[in-house]
């Protein structure tokens, strides 16, 4: 009888026992009755028989052996006990015989609870087992708006298509971004023999990621740091890398693991950031450029005929080799495909030596990520906002600041109670836009209403409706389109086929460029990296008080409105007016209830609700354009 291995397994136990009490967390196994005193069951599921992961186990279903355990299953009671002798006995059972009946579980929220076999589990975790045979019963709580609940409910969904339990992902979105990964659709049901590919690459990937990332913390997001890999080195190649392949290839995007590990730190850059912080030292020293002529690309996924968000950016461009003259060099791609081009083109800008490549469609992410990590002399920037990757900055402007100058035109000179706005997608740059154009209304005119089309639907015309409705006053889109001959952008006003353009609210894409461009000449670029440890995924998010969006107007304003807006404007750029506060009512209820009470950025960069004066439903996904879908895949991949 191995009395020796109890004390052994003894001793682990009074150490995570100890360590537990150090930490002030409870010491002993997690009880599910209790946990489950205020949470609804809304289903209970016999699963089939299977394995279940060791590491997922939590605790036991009754609080009858609290006290027998420690919180990692190893054991506390005497050796001398007859628990101590029969955990003995299972223990020498196991080595000669192997395990021969299955343990009988809970499955709550991706955690196990042993109903029936607790010993077992604790002699297989001590023997380093990976996974233990059980039958399982899963159950589903009551649905609530939490990360938690939304990523579990994920993954039920997902269940029922690839019936897995190993991999478990914590952030909502994160089953779809896989499914895009292993370019499967999300109804795809998987076959046996694709159950067992997956599980060899898991596993695979798994192994190699234990031997270099050791603590709790990495272990538990262990299945997102998959995640964060497949964003880099393609899931089809994994079988045919060594484990030491992967190992360096896990190493050398070692800062981007640890973002998983921290809960995907964003650090949001809202003001003047790109000073250097040494002095005129940074100008001669290896962080800064000095007097080098920095090599610059830009990649479009469209060009300017057809996209005024690209017109946008090559004005930007244009603002760079204007403002530097010869001190930099400035190319730019068009028509870059996403899923085809774009790699081989991220590629050649690394391997040629940009010194900074921009990407200006939020679908060049994965490949910026994938590329930037083997070329890291090499700055690569997407313009998209809160994109949570360490080796790809974004950058952004806070466009609905002056979206809520717009609004507050709108309800200005308005002559009814309806006013259009057309709106590309429900995505939060979108909507941060709409809402505070919605606040602007409000504030002049309460009886309001903004009546929005979603311009990103097959057959969609906002124009149409408009005309239908008796609509006239309309903020339309951001810029002109060189290929439309049209003057329907910006807040414009259209009646009997004539068309005043009234205000057009801006981003000042060469001075964004201009300020990112002067950071990497003075050093401070590379130093920004520094701060926090260097663990923040850095987002430029800056708006009027830098001088990155603007609101231009006409004369068909009244010079009172104009000092008004100017006045709001002015305030604005002191820091001093927040655009999302006071009480706050969405259609679906109460975002903000107090006047002093306003939304953090972090609140703005997540919007997805409507304000209550606004007029429309969320468009249906698969109405959109093929482009649209593809767009909103995107912002919930990433």
């Amino acid at each position: 009888m191995s009395l020796g291995e109890y004390i052994k397994a003894k001793r682990l136990g009074e150490v995570c026992y100890r360590e537990h009490l150090n930490e002030g967390s409870y010491p002993y196994l997690q009880i599910l009755d209790e946990i489950l005193n205020h949470v609804t069951i809304v289903s209970e599921t016999v699963l089939k028989e299977t394995e279940i992961p060791m590491d997922r186990i939590r605790g036991t279903f009754a609080a009858g052996r609290r006290t027998a355990f420690a919180a990692n299953f190893m054991p506390l009671l005497d050796d001398t006990t007859e628990f101590g002798e029969k955990w003995s006995f299972l223990y020498d059972s196991l080595k000669k015989e192997g395990i021969r009946d299955p343990v009988k579980c809970y499955e709550y929220m991706n955690h196990y609870y042993i109903i029936e076999g607790n010993k077992r589990v604790s002699v297989m975790k001590y023997l380093g087992a990976d996974s233990i045979p059980a039958r399982v019963t899963r159950l589903v709580p009551r649905f609530e708006e939490s990360k938690a609940h939304i990523s579990y409910y994920e993954y039920l969904d997902f269940y029922k298509k690839c019936p897995e339990n190993y991999m478990v992902f914590t952030e909502p979105g994160a089953y779809t971004k896989f499914n895009w990964h292993v370019r499967k659709s999300a109804d795809h049901v998987w076959t046996d023999e694709e159950i067992k590919d997956l599980k060899s690459r898991f596993y695979k990937f798994k192994f190699a990621y234990r031997s270099l990332f050791t603590s709790e913390a990495a272990e538990a997001s262990l299945s997102d740091s998959f995640l964060a890999y497949l964003n880099v080195y393609p899931y089809q190649d994994i079988l045919n890398k060594s484990s030491d392949q992967i190992k360096d290839e896990l190493l050398s995007m070692e800062e981007e693991l640890k973002l998983q590990e921290t809960g995907k730190n964003v650090r949001l850059v809202l003001e003047e950031d790109t000073a250097p912080r040494r002095g005129l030292f940074n100008l001669f020293s290896s962080s800064g450029t000095g007097s080098k002529m920095l090599r610059i690309a830009f990649i479009h996924d469209a060009d300017v005929q057809r996209s005024d968000w690209i017109y946008q950016h090559e004005l930007g461009k244009n603002h760079l080799a204007n403002y530097f003259g010869k001190s930099v060099y400035v190319t730019s791609y068009y028509n870059v495909d996403p899923f085809r081009d774009i790699y081989d083109i991220l590629t050649k800008c690394g391997k040629d030596g940009y010194d900074i490549v921009f990407t200006t469609s939020r679908m060049f992410l994965d490949a910026s990520l994938a590329v930037a990590v083997r070329y890291p002399k090499t700055r690569y920037l997407c313009c998209t906002l809160n994109s949570a990757h360490r080796y790809v900055r974004s950058y952004y402007t806070r466009t609905y600041e002056v979206y809520y100058l717009s609004g507050i035109i709108a309800g200005t000179i308005t002559d009814d109670d309806k006013i259009g706005y057309i709106c590309s997608i429900p995505v939060p740059e979108s909507l941060s836009n709409l809402n505070a154009f919605a606040l602007g209304v409000q504030m002049i005119r309460p009886s309001a209403r903004i009546y929005v089309q979603w311009s990103q639907m097959v057959d969609s015309d906002p124009q149409e409706f408009f005309r239908k409705n008796n609509i006239h006053l309309i903020s339309g889109r951001a810029m002109m389109n060189l290929g439309s001959g049209t003057r329907d952008y910006g807040l414009y006003d259209i009646r009997d086929g004539k068309l005043w353009n009234v205000a057009m609210p801006v981003s000042n894409w060469g001075r964004v460029y201009q300020k990112i461009v002067e950071s990497v000449q003075n050093g401070a670029y590379e130093e920004a990296a520094d701060n926090a440890d260097g663990l923040n995924a850095l987002n430029y998010w800056w708006g009027l008080s830098t001088e990155c969006v603007e609101l231009f107007y006409t004369t068909h304003i009244q010079p009172q409105t104009i000092k008004m807006i100017d006045n709001i404007k002015n305030s604005f750029k002191d820091g001093i007016v927040p655009v999302f506060s006071g009480k706050i009512n969405s259609l679906t209820g109460p975002i903000t209830t107090e006047y002093e009470e306003y939304l953090m950025p972090e609140d703005i960069i997540n919007m997805h609700w409507l304000l209550d004066n606004i007029v429309c439903e969320f468009p249906d996904f698969n109405k959109m354009t093929p482009a649209a879908r593809i767009s909103m895949l995107s912002h919930i991949n990433n």
